[in-house]
């Protein structure tokens, strides 16, 4: 699913895993997700989109943020 290029923020991801549960695919490039706690909405970790296999966070703050600060294998986790 591509949600790409709708200025979105965390709060914009709060439904997603109530509506799509079995959501395997997300593409949120170009968007305005700031920080990881953005993510939290739809993070495993949080018990929340547990089938995600593809993360696209291209064109985001959090992501260039990670990039320019050399934590790309922190970035991939």
């Amino acid at each position: 699913m591509s949600l790409a290029n709708n200025k979105l923020i965390g709060e914009h991801l709060q439904h997603l895993a109530k509506y799509l549960p079995k959501l395997a695919n997300l593409s949120l490039q170009n968007n305005n997700l700031r920080h990881w706690k953005d993510l939290d909405y739809i993070s495993a970790r949080k018990d929340k989109l547990v089938h995600i296999r593809e993360l696209v966070l291209i064109g985001n703050p959090v992501r260039d943020l990670e990039y320019k600060n050399d934590r790309v294998e922190r970035y991939k986790q």
